[in-house]
């Protein structure tokens, strides 16, 4: 397949304190939309939350801003994001995203090569 709407993708709850949606919309391990070299998704973050900080070795990851305001710290440095910013992060470089606003923050991302992802899932469950 290679159109899907990701609205109709189910999502994985990530808990407080780290409390997000995060959505696999094309990888090596989806079923619907197969993608061979990255992996694509999207990050939904409450208002007032935030991620954990991690970092992902020997992945590259590109994050487009949809929605929210706040902050990104990326290997220490802090930059205010929103609407339209995007943001690169290097093998290896810890990052953490914060929502300062009162809406939701969407966050598009990409990984490449994909399996960073794994990780972030661990801390999942199921989203009904």
């Amino acid at each position: 397949m290679t159109c899907i709407k990701a609205w109709e993708v189910k999502g994985k709850q990530i808990p407080a304190p780290y409390e997000r949606v995060l959505k696999i919309l094309a990888s090596p391990e989806t079923p619907k939309m197969k993608a061979e070299n990255f992996t694509f998704g999207m990050s939904i973050i409450a208002a007032g939350s935030k991620t954990d900080k991690h970092a992902h070795e020997g992945t590259e990851e590109c994050i487009y801003v949809v929605s929210g305001r706040g902050e990104a710290v990326i290997a220490g440095e802090k930059y205010e994001i929103g609407p339209d910013v995007v943001i690169l992060v290097k093998p290896g470089q810890d990052h953490q995203f914060f929502n300062h606003s009162d809406e939701t923050m969407r966050l598009i991302w990409v990984y490449a090569p994909p399996g960073a992802e794994k990780s972030l899932l661990k801390m999942a469950v199921e989203k009904s």
